[in-house]
């Protein structure tokens, strides 16, 4: 018998009886898509957040204070377990470390914020206007903060483009920020600005940084200090240089365990995928379970199926076919459903991704497609060929007679 006989046989015996096939089908399409669907998800939310990340540019350096292997004593910090982060450290730096470019210091903490009957607690950023510059972040609207401001103690406020979106409205309700009060803690303060969107500080508030340390935040010290290298070359270079001198200022010893921590963004995308690393093998587990499931059920429907179909083997098998006909026979009709099955299931997918594009990013990668597609089809084969198999060992007069 040729292929293209076997094929035709194949789909005409599959359509003789749709609820199986649909049944069988639907488990491989639903196996197929809970695999590609789940990996993209991983994918994309691994490939946005490095993005957010590098959106910050190459050449950023953050200093923070406290050591990255430190952990907390009773009743808090013991006394210089962390470093002091100053005006006379920016000092320092700016004297004894080359390749520095812009430094911008800043104080964060959560703070209420309240706009007629809006009320939330946010992230408030006490910054200077370097800060714009360092952190990559674009003005959409307004003006940012001022070394006047800085000077004055002005009690004004620019907003994250999420931020601004929550307290003022969005699209035809939206309400022109730009000279609005709102309140923060007991500080009553003037909108003049609105930043473009970034996802690094979307959700924030940014103040002028004198006004944070004095009037909300009560903080004489930084919570960081940003610094843009100058050449982006050998910023691994300036981030030693920078440990290795502050160190000094500190009165470390060169071999002591820094209370400080200088990031680069390579650190921070390293650190960052690790953990989404961890999301990713989280989904993949539950895409394995999903398979597993997928697998029993498809083993159910196909061992059912073959043994409804004994008696017809019988008939075959008594009116001359030979066992190799009986296995190419269930070979064809396995591979046929199982392909049909896949690309279904492949073709679905793109769909549910790109629906879920509009949310959030998902990225289908190549090797989760054929991990689908593959198990689709060599499952398929195995759990339709074995019973087939096995009945087609079966001696004519047996197989008429089975029950």
């Amino acid at each position: 018998m040729q292929i293209k006989e076997h094929i035709q046989n194949a789909v005409t015996d599959l359509s003789r009886n749709k609820l199986r096939t649909g049944l069988s089908m639907l488990g491989i399409i639903i196996g197929v898509v809970s695999v590609v669907v789940l990996l993209a998800i991983g994918n994309g939310t691994q490939k946005n957040i490095v993005n957010q990340i590098q959106s910050l540019g190459t050449n950023l350096l953050t200093i923070s204070p406290g050591g990255r292997n430190q952990s907390l004593r009773w009743w808090g910090w013991a006394a210089g377990t962390t470093a002091t982060l100053d005006a006379d450290m920016i000092q320092y730096i700016q004297k004894n470390i080359s390749n520095i470019g812009t430094i911008a210091p800043s104080v964060n903490g959560r703070q209420s914020v309240v706009y007629s009957t809006f009320n939330t607690s946010t992230t408030v950023n006490g910054v200077t206007p370097e800060y714009l510059t360092v952190r990559n972040l674009k003005v959409q609207n307004g003006s940012f903060i001022t070394n006047d401001d800085i000077d004055n103690l002005t009690k004004i406020a620019v907003l994250g483009n999420a931020m601004a979106g929550d307290i003022f409205g969005s699209g035809a309700f939206a309400v022109d920020p730009i000279g609005k009060t709102i309140k923060m803690g007991n500080v009553v303060m003037t909108v003049v600005g609105v930043l473009a969107a970034n996802a690094t500080a979307d959700d924030a508030i940014f103040i002028p940084l004198t006004t944070a340390q004095t009037r909300i935040l009560w903080s004489r010290n930084y919570s960081s200090i940003s610094i843009s290298a100058i050449d982006t070359t050998i910023v691994d270079q300036t981030k030693t240089d920078l440990e290795t001198s502050l160190k000094t200022y500190l009165w470390l010893k060169p071999t002591a365990t820094a209370n400080f921590t200088v990031q680069s963004q390579s650190d921070m995308i390293t650190t960052v995928s690790s953990i989404t690393w961890m999301l990713t093998a989280l989904l993949a587990g539950i895409a394995a379970i999903s398979l597993l499931v997928w697998w029993i059920g498809v083993m159910n429907i196909m061992l059912v199926s073959v043994t409804e179909r004994i008696k017809e083997i019988g008939i075959r098998k008594a009116i001359g076919a030979h066992r190799k006909d009986i296995l190419m026979q269930f070979l064809t009709e396995s591979v046929t459903l199982s392909l049909m099955g896949g690309l279904i299931g492949i073709a679905l997918s793109f769909m549910i991704v790109f629906v879920i594009n509009k949310l959030m990013m998902a990225i289908i990668s190549l090797d989760a497609v054929l991990l689908a597609f593959f198990s689709a089809v060599s499952i398929g084969i195995v759990f339709w060929i074995l019973p087939a198999n096995n009945a087609a060992k079966l001696k004519p007069i047996e197989a008429l007679r089975y029950e």
